[in-house]
């Protein structure tokens, strides 16, 4: 899936939580596309912190509880993908 400006501009409106609640559905189509393209950049970017924060000698307890999830649950979801834990 390839993301576009529009993309990125119709998400911000999308999911701006002052939105009209009959703007946010009258596109669901368009609405699930946004959700897809911030749900990609959000994931990337937690994995990128989670890498830098464990680089920079944070624990999985401590990015955990950034995160608001277990240390166990924290090293599952980031610490294998970069090889990490």
């Amino acid at each position: 899936m390839t993301s576009t400006a529009t993309d990125h501009a119709y998400a911000a409106t999308v999911f701006h939580p002052l939105a009209d609640r009959d703007q946010r559905i009258a596109n669901p189509l368009g609405a699930l596309a946004a959700a897809e393209c911030l749900q990609i950049v959000l994931g990337i970017g937690t994995q990128h912190a989670a890498e830098v924060a464990r680089a920079n000698g944070h624990t999985w307890a401590e990015i955990g509880a950034a995160a608001g999830v277990t240390k166990q649950a924290a090293q599952q979801r980031w610490g294998a993908t970069f090889g990490l834990a």
